[in-house]
């Protein structure tokens, strides 16, 4: 979903991009628009008794911070990052892996590829490590992604060797990508 441009949110939202948090600004009269019940003036002082000065948005099921503007819902990182850079964000990552952490050190923009690295391993992982899963004829396989493809990284008889060479590759796939983004 398209976000409003950086002018229409900052003249929403107070960023603190050492808390992450986005916080409610007076509206006026103009950034409403009259119903069949209220005038704009009204709705403009009930929104300001409401939440003026306050947090905006809360915490949804999968752990981000969605908020409610101009009738549509926004994820606040999507709509911090609108703010600070005047970009429209495709993919931004929390580096922490925290969804509801919007501190600006946490955030980065990340291709789709880069932000499925950053994941938690599964809770249903039989190993507890992403990319490594145990075979049937013993030993583990590791496995890694790159540009939409599988990629087998062999059968390790522990583990942390499965481990290891996932670790390895993942280095491999960031100093490629690294690389073909400086050429």
């Amino acid at each position: 979903m398209i976000l409003p441009d950086k002018e229409m949110l900052l003249s929403a939202f107070d960023y603190d991009p050492n808390t992450g948090v986005l916080i409610f600004k007076k509206r006026t009269p103009d950034m409403f628009k009259p119903s069949k019940k209220r005038n704009a003036e009204h709705q403009c002082n009930l929104f300001n008794a409401t939440f003026e000065g306050k947090v905006a948005g809360s915490k949804s099921v999968e752990g981000y911070i969605s908020l409610r503007f101009n009738r549509q819902i926004y994820k606040a990182h999507r709509v911090i990052w609108k703010i600070m850079t005047g970009i429209e964000p495709e993919n931004i990552d929390h580096i922490n892996r925290d969804p509801s952490d919007n501190r600006w050190g946490n955030l980065r923009s990340v291709s789709h590829a880069e932000n499925c690295r950053n994941r938690r391993t599964q809770s249903n992982s039989r190993t507890g490590v992403t990319g490594v899963f145990p075979r049937k004829s013993g030993g583990y396989r590791a496995v890694i992604q790159k540009d939409g493809r599988r990629i087998n990284l062999g059968t390790h008889s522990c583990v942390e060797q499965a481990y290891e060479a996932r670790r390895l590759a993942e280095i491999e796939i960031s100093f490629s990508q690294l690389g073909e983004a400086t050429q």
